[in-house]
């Protein structure tokens, strides 16, 4: 006798199937293609007497309990406790995922397990209409197989798959959803169409496009032509400030980013910036930089205006920059009046006064 149960989870289309507190599994309603799984084509739920202790558990070989549960149409797919995928129902469309279209499969206790491969089984299933999806469990990889009149499947075409054993679970690739090692949070199936929702909230949908199920924007079909899966698949604008998750992301993004970014253009190509840029750049350069920096050559090539600037000379016919007179190194008054144009003679203190710098404007300044 089954006392003290609660159901913990729900899954129902034409058929409801309940997972009680045990971890036990019942299903009832409409059972025409053995979706029910009791090994029988019964319909149950609707005379008295079939429901309560007189509704037997789902018999599922080596443990009947499970962990999830996901409904068609006509079939059912139930993840054991042990992580065994198995389904039962109509297969017409191999949606059951066993590589062949026998149909129904009916639960004896005896089911095939759907293979992924060693070591690898489902995370997560979600039955749609006619089709199934797994997610595995790197909960990444997601595959898909049954009825793909619509590209519900995700694969580019329109071919169904799980109809053979070259395109059974095990041979298919996962689907190409264009995303970078980014999680799978859900997913859900309708009749013709696939959403799938990801840790940050993006969500990319496939499939009939009817009434813009697929939020698309218009009401084309996607994932039935090449270029529309991968990073071509959009992203459902539910949330303007989640954007579509990126295939290639920045492996070393900024720690800091700037909160204030700069508006002003970069420098365009006709800006002609320097080829040569320096290589250690002053770390604190100056807020008032000198508007006469100092004169590094003269370039006088008449004798007039090179004796004008008294920071060049004229000699060998050649205007030449002088050197640079420090008047402080200067401590004789006869050696300070030779340099009479930079230098004078203070006799309070008996050295000089003035220091004056060339700038290349050919103006003097002085700083005393």
């Amino acid at each position: 006798m089954q006392t003290n149960q609660t159901v913990i989870s729900l899954s129902f289309a034409n058929h409801t199937c309940a997972i009680l507190s045990s971890s036990l599994l019942k299903c009832f309603g409409y059972n025409n293609e053995r979706q029910l799984g009791y090994d029988d084509n019964n319909n149950r739920g609707y005379k008295e007497g079939e429901m309560g202790d007189n509704l037997p558990v789902i018999q599922l070989g080596l443990t009947n309990e499970v962990k999830q549960v996901s409904i068609g149409d006509s079939h059912t797919c139930a993840i054991r406790i042990d992580n065994v995928l198995l389904c039962w129902g109509r297969n017409a469309f191999g949606q059951i995922g066993l590589g062949n279209i026998d149909s129904p499969i009916s639960n004896n206790g005896n089911l095939v397990p759907i293979y992924f491969g060693e070591g690898i089984f489902a995370n997560k299933i979600s039955l749609g209409s006619f089709h199934t999806c797994a997610l595995l469990n790197d909960n990444q990889n997601l595959k898909c197989w049954g009825l793909n009149h619509y590209g519900q499947l995700g694969y580019s075409d329109t071919n169904s798959r799980g109809i053979d054993p070259q395109s059974s679970p095990f041979n298919i690739s996962a689907i190409d959803l264009g995303v970078f090692e980014l999680n799978v949070s859900s997913m859900e199936l309708g009749e013709f169409h696939t959403c799938i929702a990801f840790i940050e909230n993006s969500v990319k949908c496939f499939g009939y496009g009817r009434y813009g199920r697929l939020g698309s924007g218009s009401t084309s079909n996607v994932g039935d032509k090449e270029n529309q899966m991968g990073s071509n698949l959009f992203c459902v604008d539910i949330f303007e400030d989640i954007p579509c998750p990126t295939l290639s992301p920045t492996y070393s993004p900024t720690i800091l980013p700037s909160n204030s970014p700069t508006t002003v253009s970069p420098t365009s190509s006709s800006d002609s910036p320097t080829s040569s840029p320096t290589i250690s750049p002053t770390i604190s350069p100056s807020s008032s930089p000198t508007t006469s920096p100092i004169l590094t050559e003269c370039d006088f090539n008449k004798k007039k205006k090179c004796k004008k600037d008294k920071a060049c000379k004229w000699k060998n016919k050649k205007c030449s920059l002088k050197p640079i007179v420090y008047c402080s190194s200067l401590m004789k008054k006869r050696t300070c009046k030779k340099e009479k144009t930079v230098c004078k003679w203070n006799r309070k203190n008996k050295n000089n006064d003035n220091l004056f710098i060339y700038s290349l404007n050919f103006n003097i300044s002085i700083i005393s």
